[in-house]
């Protein structure tokens, strides 16, 4: 039977506290991303241009 990880031991702003800690182990860890669902299709995309900037005429 899997693990049942929590998300704050999954958070990834404290990911490697947790991992130095033994809260969470790499195996855990990797088993956790594999098993997430591909959600590619429900990606929308974004075009980003150049940042103008401070004294650009064109703002």
């Amino acid at each position: 039977m899997a693990k049942q990880l929590s998300d704050f031991v999954l958070d990834k702003r404290i990911l490697e506290r947790n991992l130095k800690k033994g809260l969470l182990t790499k195996k855990d860890f990797e088993s956790h991303v594999c098993g997430l669902p591909d959600r590619a299709e429900q990606a929308a995309s974004v075009r980003v241009g150049p940042v103008a900037e401070e004294g650009d005429a064109n703002e």
